[in-house]
């Protein structure tokens, strides 16, 4: 059996080694040597990544989906991974977006930046549809480390996906999950490349704690091919913002990051969608708006005006 807690705790943020410069067309990562692991065959791995995009076998009945994530600051692109969790909001990973953002600004946004996401299968190459954020949701106590919550939710403006909201789930320990993301890929000990295509697969949860990370806001799911059969991965390069299922369909994480390098035994750490806080931050935006008619002084109708709210409970 493994020893898990021999496993190196050297942890980094996924989106640390996700920037390319403006040679995008080039497939190679710009650090080789680490990248999303995979334990299957890659066409496998990317028939399974492509059933969790927009309009994708597995989350058609269930909802939320993977999206390509791309920003821009001065002309210089990032392609990253985020959710699609509602056909108006996207949820992504704070330390993917730290450079686009600006406190100041009304929308959150720098100016001499810009955020935008596709739900094609490869994020360079086949995007299907892009779009761009409007504005940028943050919460209080939320941030980039281990002690924090590491997510913000972007604002499409209007409901612009064609997908179902998101069901927001729990995450039990040993249940296997199931993620897809943009990130780079290799198999263990080898190179890692990045040609943008969406791949998936899966991975059971760590009992007990989220590694380094405060195990109140995070898990771990394990990659080791060795005791692991099937379509077995581990997110790296490039898919911070990805999300994790369960095998109900529901989404219960995001990949935040993992340890170091290409070796056959490594985990993910996912960010708890489950945690009561970060549950009730997200879930106002999976929920539809109810238009409801305001009335006047008078107590009648005001024609033409209408309120705006959310469901506090959608089940």
């Amino acid at each position: 059996m493994v020893n898990f807690k021999s496993i190196t705790r050297r942890l980094f943020l996924v989106a640390c080694f996700g920037i390319i410069s403006s040679l995008v067309g080039s497939t190679l990562n710009s650090t080789p040597s680490y990248a999303l692991l995979i334990g299957g065959p890659d066409a496998d791995h990317r028939a399974a990544g492509q059933t969790y995009l927009v309009g994708g076998s597995a989350v058609r009945n269930t909802g939320g989906a993977a999206v390509a994530l791309r920003t821009y600051v001065n002309g210089v692109q990032q392609n990253l991974t985020a959710i699609a969790i509602s056909p108006r909001y996207v949820v992504a990973t704070i330390h993917a977006n730290n450079r686009t953002f600006d406190s100041n600004s009304p929308t959150g946004i720098a100016a001499n930046a810009s955020i935008e996401i596709s739900i094609g299968s490869n994020a360079q190459t086949n995007r299907v549809a892009i779009y761009q954020v409007t504005r940028v949701i943050n919460f209080p106590g939320t941030g980039v480390g281990t002690n924090l919550a590491d997510y913000v939710v972007l604002d499409l403006g209007s409901n612009r996906l064609p997908i179902r909201a998101a069901r927001l789930g729990v995450v039990a320990w040993y249940d296997t999950l199931y993620t897809a993301g943009f990130g780079s890929f290799a198999v263990p000990n080898g190179t890692g490349f990045r040609d943008y295509n969406v791949r998936g697969g899966w991975a059971p949860v760590l009992g007990g704690n989220g590694g380094v990370y405060n195990p109140e806001l995070y898990r771990e799911a394990i990659f080791d091919p060795a005791f692991i059969s099937g379509l077995n991965v581990r997110g790296m390069a490039g898919d911070s913002g990805s999300p994790w299922f369960n095998g109900n369909g529901e989404l219960v994480g995001m990949t935040v990051a993992g340890t170091n390098g290409t070796g056959a035994v490594g985990r993910t750490s996912f960010l708890r969608f489950d945690n009561p806080t970060i549950r009730a931050n997200l879930l106002p935006y999976t929920l539809p708006p109810v238009k409801v008619p305001v009335v006047d002084k008078a107590g009648g109708l005001t024609l033409g005006e209408e309120l705006v709210t959310l469901i506090s409970n959608r089940k």
